[in-house]
């Protein structure tokens, strides 16, 4: 009995190491991203992206910089880590190429209005909300 039991270890570190650092760490990670795992995403300037999972969820991906063609892109590829997975390792290709890595990948509500102040930008400015 401990010969399986220590096989069914090794399969569950295995299959931990195969399926990516961020679901192994435990971080924030959108699953099947490379297989229709992402429904839609809005730009944030060319600071970040906002990224809309296939459940409907909402999350934060900001650069590690300034991702500067961004805002005047028509489209972008995820890349996503080996096992399919979007995390705070992946990245973006704009159609000319460019890279744009993630820094940050977190849950987050809506992207604002066309209109709407980041809350960011209210503090930066000293307003208050």
């Amino acid at each position: 009995m401990i010969g399986k039991a220590r096989h069914w270890c090794d399969v569950v570190l295995l299959a931990a190491t195969v399926c990516g650092t961020a679901a192994a760490a435990g971080e924030t990670f959108i699953p099947f991203a490379n297989q229709g795992g992402i429904q839609d995403w809005r730009a944030d300037g060319s600071r970040g992206i906002w990224i809309r999972a296939r459940s409907g969820r909402w999350f934060y991906a900001g650069f590690s910089s300034q991702c500067t063609s961004l805002p005047l892109s028509v489209g972008v590829r995820f890349v996503p880590e080996p096992g399919g997975e979007l995390s705070r390792w992946s990245s973006i290709r704009l159609s000319h190429d460019e890279r744009c890595f993630f820094r940050t990948l977190r849950p987050s509500d809506a992207p604002p209005g066309p209109h709407a102040k980041r809350p960011d930008e209210a503090t930066d400015r000293g307003e208050s909300s």
